[in-house]
C-alpha cells in the first residue's frame, strides 16, 4: 500500500504532472533499537503555545492544534519520545524552506466544477476543497473523508492546481472508507512510535480496517496485555485532532530524514529515482512515507479498537527480518464500530475453519502444509459442486480435457510465466544421464576394474532440466490447441479442466482453504475468433449470473486494464479492452473501471462475490488474452484468405468458482454451514424411538441411498430429544422420527434442522419431496 509519488526533476519540481507508483514497503537487517518508554500523550494542546525542550527548537504549534496545556505539563509528555522523532521534525523545517521558495510568485485564478452543476472560482496553488464545501454544502462538511478531485482522491485542505472537476466522499463510499482507514493506521503508527519506540514499516488499510507492520527494539512483541495502554495513546492523539499535511521531498530529503530507519531508506532507493521526489505526510510527532490522502485531522476519527497482533516479515519473506504486525479498525462514530463488533461475533460462528472441524468437512496436517485433507463428507460437497459446472458444461458445450501435472520448464518460457511467475512454483531438477544407445553399448564393451566400474565413461555427459507442477492450466490447454491443424469450423472450442494446480504460497499466507497451495480451479480456456469474442464473453457472464444465482449470491464487475508490467503490443492491449468493455456494455450489468490491474498478459473482469455478511470475495474472472495464441504460434484454417489461409484464434480464460477450494470456503460462511439439500452431505438422519425400529428405520435409510440421497441412522443410546437436537446440530437437512405408528404406515415423521415439524408422510411423498426440492435448485 505504502506508494510514493515520484515526480521526476524534468518536471521543473513543480506540483502537478507527478505519477505514483504504487508498492508494497517492506527492508533488510535492523539493529536492536535502544530507546525507552513513552510515559503519555498530551489530550489537547494548544495551537498558541511555544514550547521548547533543553538544547532543542521544538515547536509544538507545528503538531497540535486545539485547546491549551501548560508548559510543564508539554515537557513531562514529550520527556522520553524517541530521539528520531526530534530528527525528523529537524529535517522537516528545511524541506517547509524549499517548499516555500518554490511556491513563492503570482496565483493563477482556477474555475472549480463541483459535481451537480455549481461553479465556484479559486486561485491555483491556494483554494482548497475544504473551501469550496464551507461555500457550497457547509452542512455537509463534517461528513466528507476527502475530496475527489477530476476521480482523484484528494485531501480536504491540499491546495487545488488547475481548474477541475470536484466531489467529495463520506466514510460509505469505497474509496472513503479506504483514506479514513489509511489515516488510521497513521494514527495507529504513531502510537506504536511513541509508546513502544518501534520502527514503523508499512501501514495499510485492508477491506476490513487496517494494519501497521512494526519492528520492536530486540525482536520483542506487542501482547494482548499492552493494547489498553495502546488504546489510550491512540485516544490522546484523536483527542488532539493533528492535522494531516502532505510535503514534496526530495530524495535526499527522505534519505536524511529517515536514516534512522533501513526500512523506509530501502523502500526510498528502490522507488525513488535520483533526481526524484516523494511525498510524506505529518501529524504530530509523527512523519511518514506515504501518498495518501489523508482525512484534515485525527479528531475526523470517532472510534478505533485495537483488534488483534500477529508476527509478519519484512517483504512477506520469511528469510527476512521477523515483524510485529497490529491490526485496527475505526468508524467516524461509535455506534459503527459496536455493530462491527457484533458482525465479527457472526461472522467468527461462521467460520469456514470451525465449520469444516465441527461438520468433519475437512481437515489439514502439517506435514502437507497449504493441502487440504477433504473427509467423506467434505468429498461430496466438494464433488458435487464440480459435477454442477460438469452438467453445465455438457449444456454450453464445453469439452473437458485432463492434463498432467508435470511440465518441462521450457513451457514457461513458451508461456512467458516463467518470467513472471518463477518464485510462485514448485520446480526440480530431473536428470538426463545424456548416453545414446550406441554409447552404452560401448560403455558395456569395456573392460571393468577391480572395483566393477566401466572405465569408458569419458563419453557419459551428465545434464539437467528444471521440470514443474503446474500452477495453471491454459499453457496446456494451448499444446491441446496446437496439437494439430484446425479449421475455424471447430471453434468456439471451450475446453475446461478440473486439474489439480499447485502455488508455492509463503507459509505465513496460508489460510484454510482460501489460501493454500494445492487446489482445483474450475478452469476454462475458449479459442474463437475475434469477431466472436464479444458473444462468448456474454455467454460466460450468463453463465457467472446463472450459477451464482443458485447460492443467492450477490456480485460486482470490475474491468482491470493494462498494468506497468505487461507482454505484448500497446494496439492489443487496447484491442482487448476494447472487447471486454464492449461485452459489459452489452451485458447490462452496472461495472467499475479498475486502471492498471490487469493481469501481465491481458486485461480481466474481475468478479466479487458479496456474502450474507455483506463480504467481497475474489471468484469469477474472465480474461481475454492475445499474447498466448502468439507465444503459442496457434493458428486455424480460416474462410478467409489471411496468412496463407490460416489466422490467430483469440483465448478467453474464465473461471466461476475461482477455486473450487476457495468457493468452497465461502459457500460455508455464506450458509453459516446450512448446506441447501442438494450439495449437502448430510440429508437425512433417521431416528428410531426405540431399537424396536432400527431395522425399519435401516430399511428406510437403504431406500434412501438407493434413490440418491445421504443418509443414515442414528441408533445410539441417546434419549429421542437428545438424537433430535445433536442431528440438527450437525446441520442434517431432514430428520426423520420412526416409531410404532411409522412402522405400520411405511411412513415417516419429518422435520427440518430448524425445527420445523412436517408431520407425518409415506416414505414415497418424502422422497418426492426431495427430489422436488433438489430440482428446484437445479
Amino acid at each position: 500500500w505504502l506508494e510514493v509519488l515520484v515526480v521526476m526533476a524534468a518536471q521543473g519540481g513543480g506540483l502537478c504532472g507527478h505519477q505514483s507508483e504504487n508498492f508494497h514497503s517492506p527492508c533488510t537487517s535492523l539493529l536492536p533499537h535502544p530507546f525507552s518508554s513513552f510515559s503519555r500523550l498530551p489530550q489537547r494542546l494548544s495551537a498558541s503555545v511555544l514550547s521548547r525542550r533543553s538544547g532543542q527548537g521544538f515547536v509544538v504549534d507545528r503538531i497540535y492544534g486545539g485547546g491549551q496545556h501548560g508548559e510543564e505539563e508539554l515537557e513531562q509528555a514529550f520527556r522520553d519520545e524517541p530521539e528520531f522523532v526530534q530528527h525528523r521534525l529537524n529535517v522537516l523545517e528545511r524541506v517547509k524552506e524549499r517548499i516555500n521558495k518554490e511556491r513563492e510568485g503570482s496565483r493563477a485564478s482556477i474555475q472549480v466544477s463541483i459535481k451537480g452543476g455549481t461553479q465556484y472560482a479559486g486561485i491555483a496553488g491556494q483554494t482548497t476543497p475544504k473551501e469550496v464545501a464551507l461555500n457550497v454544502s457547509k452542512e455537509r462538511l463534517s461528513e466528507f473523508v476527502v475530496a475527489l478531485v477530476n476521480d482523484n482522491v484528494w485531501d480536504l485542505d491540499r491546495p487545488l492546481e488547475a481548474d477541475c472537476i470536484l466531489d467529495f466522499l463520506t466514510f460509505d463510499d469505497e474509496r472513503g472508507k479506504e483514506v479514513f482507514w489509511h489515516s488510521s493506521a497513521h494514527i495507529l503508527g504513531q502510537a506504536l512510535e511513541l509508546q513502544h519506540k518501534a520502527l514503523l514499516v508499512t501501514g495499510p488499510p485492508t477491506e476490513e480496517g487496517f494494519f501497521y507492520d512494526v519492528r520492536l527494539a530486540n525482536g520483542t512483541a506487542i501482547s494482548m496485555t499492552e493494547i489498553k495502554d495502546l488504546e489510550s495513546k491512540v485516544a490522546a492523539i484523536i483527542k488532539s485532532k493533528q492535522k494531516f499535511v502532505r510535503y514534496e521531498m526530495l530524495k535526499e530529503e527522505a534519505i536524511e530524514m529517515f536514516k534512522y530507519n533501513p526500512y523506509k531508506l530501502d523502500i526510498i532507493a528502490r522507488k525513488v529515482p535520483d533526481g526524484g521526489r516523494c511525498t510524506a505526510y505529518q501529524c504530530g510527532p509523527l512523519i511518514d512515507l506515504c501518498r495518501g490522502p489523508h482525512v484534515s485531522h485525527t479528531g475526523i476519527v470517532k472510534a478505533f479498537s485495537i483488534q488483534k497482533t500477529s508476527s509478519s516479515y519484512w517483504k512477506g519473506d520469511s528469510k527476512q527480518d521477523a515483524l510485529q504486525r497490529v491490526y485496527g479498525i475505526s468508524f467516524p462514530d461509535k455506534k459503527r464500530l459496536k455493530d462491527y463488533e457484533t458482525w465479527i461475533e457472526e461472522a467468527k460462528s461462521r467460520d469456514h475453519r470451525t465449520i469444516g472441524r465441527e461438520q468433519e468437512f475437512f481437515m489439514f496436517h502439517p506435514l502437507s502444509p497449504g493441502s487440504c485433507f477433504f473427509l467423506p463428507h467434505g468429498a461430496i460437497v466438494y464433488n458435487r459442486l464440480v459435477e454442477m459446472l460438469r452438467r453445465e458444461y455438457r449444456l454450453r458445450r464445453y469439452k473437458e480435457v485432463i492434463t498432467p501435472n508435470l511440465f518441462n520448464m521450457k513451457l514457461w518460457d513458451i508461456s512467458g510465466h516463467s518470467a513472471h511467475y518463477r518464485e510462485n512454483m514448485f520446480l526440480f531438477e530431473e536428470k538426463h544421464d545424456g548416453m545414446t544407445e550406441k554409447t552404452k553399448d560401448n560403455v558395456n564393451q569395456d573392460e571393468q576394474g577391480q572395483d566393477g566400474i566401466h572405465k569408458g565413461r569419458q563419453s557419459h555427459q551428465e545434464t539437467c532440466e528444471t521440470i514443474g507442477l503446474k500452477p495453471m492450466n491454459c499453457p496446456g490447454h494451448c499444446l491441446i490447441f496446437a496439437s494439430k491443424t484446425r479449421s475455424y469450423r471447430e471453434l468456439p472450442l471451450r475446453l475446461a479442466d478440473f486439474g489439480v494446480l499447485h502455488r508455492n504460497e509463503l507459509a505465513g499466507a496460508l489460510s484454510g482453504l482460501t489460501r493454500v497451495r494445492r487446489f482445483q480451479q474450475d478452469d476454462a480456456h475458449i479459442f474463437c475468433e475475434l469477431n466472436d469474442v464479444q458473444k462468448e464473453i456474454s455467454d460466460v457472464l450468463e453463465f457467472v449470473k446463472t450459477i451464482y444465482s443458485r447460492f443467492n449470491l450477490d456480485y460486482h464487475v470490475c474491468l482491470s486494464t493494462r498494468p506497468e508490467k505487461f507482454v505484448g503490443g500497446v494496439d492489443k492491449w487496447n484491442m482487448a479492452e476494447k472487447q471486454l468493455e464492449d461485452a459489459l456494455n452489452a451485458h447490462g450489468k452496472q461495472w467499475q473501471l479498475k486502471p492498471g490491474d490487469g493481469a501481465f498478459y491481458g486485461p480481466k473482469i474481475d468478479i466479487t462475490v458479496v456474502d450474507a455478511l455483506n463480504r467481497r470475495h475474489q471468484c469469477a474472472t474472465i480474461q481475454l488474452d492475445f499474447q498466448l495464441p502468439e507465444r503459442f504460434n496457434l493458428s486455424f484454417a480460416s474462410q478467409d484468405s489471411v496468412h496463407g489461409g490460416f489466422s490467430r484464434p483469440v483465448i478467453i480464460h474464465r473461471a466461476i468458482f475461482g477455486s473450487v477450494e476457495r468457493f468452497f470456503a465461502m459457500i460455508l460462511e455464506h450458509t453459516a454451514g446450512k448446506l441447501p439439500l442438494w450439495l449437502s452431505p448430510k440429508q437425512v438422519a433417521i431416528l428410531p424411538v426405540s431399537q424396536d425400529q432400527v431395522s425399519y428405520a435401516q430399511q428406510v435409510e437403504t431406500t434412501l441411498i438407493e434413490k440418491g440421497f445421504c443418509a443414515y441412522v442414528d441408533d445410539s443410546d441417546n434419549t429421542l430429544k437428545k438424537k433430535i437436537r445433536q442431528n440438527q446440530l450437525l446441520q442434517y437437512n431432514y430428520i426423520l422420527v420412526v416409531g410404532k405408528e411409522e412402522v405400520e404406515l411405511s411412513a415417516v415423521n419429518v422435520r427440518s434442522r430448524d425445527n420445523v415439524v412436517h408431520g407425518t408422510k409415506t416414505l414415497q411423498d418424502f422422497i418426492e419431496q426431495l427430489k422436488g426440492e433438489v430440482e428446484s435448485f437445479l
